[in-house]
């Protein structure tokens, strides 16, 4: 709790991350000993999503959270956005494809301050991170790079003036 809290920049998207894995089937529909269901695959979701929960009702880092949150979430949209074959072998497109406006990626740099998350944030011991790099804008196309996921790349610039090309891939 103090780990998020202090330093959500540095943790958060890994409780995020934990708290919507997948539980395999196997571990769902077996019996475990007392021991051995404290680390199941389910308890760690539930105590991740719990553990989310809990920071984010305390007014210091709710905010800074949800932001995180709203980021992991439209990053796994567009990551899952299906990418049609012809457009990533047409010669000559340099295989780009637009960002459709609905998209929740668009809204990231709109009324909120979301971390560029791939930018390397030194911690900070006071858990001052002021300094963070944030969205401020994105272009509305991504590339598609080769690949079995079809890794996508989307450039946006951040609150320090640079460039930055986050990739994301689905499955």
């Amino acid at each position: 709790r103090r780990l998020i809290s202090k330093h959500p920049h540095h943790s958060v998207m890994q409780f995020i991350s934990l708290s919507h894995g997948a539980v395999p089937v196997s571990q769902t529909a077996t019996k475990r000993t007392a021991s051995s269901s404290l680390d199941s695959p389910a308890n760690t979701k539930n105590n991740a999503r719990d553990l989310l929960q809990v920071v984010k009702s305390t007014r210091t880092c709710a905010e800074t959270i949800k932001a995180i949150e709203q980021c992991a979430a439209a990053y796994v949209e567009l990551a899952e956005m299906p990418v049609d074959a012809e457009v990533v072998s047409r010669p000559g497109s340099g295989n780009t494809v637009a960002i459709p406006k609905h998209m929740l990626i668009h809204r990231l740099g709109q009324a909120m301050s979301v971390p560029i998350l791939t930018v390397y944030l030194e911690p900070n011991a006071d858990g001052n991170y002021t300094n963070a790099v944030t969205f401020t804008s994105m272009d509305a196309q991504f590339k598609v790079i080769g690949g079995i996921n079809l890794p996508k790349v989307v450039d946006v610039l951040g609150s320090d003036g640079k460039r930055y090309r986050p990739l994301v891939k689905g499955r």
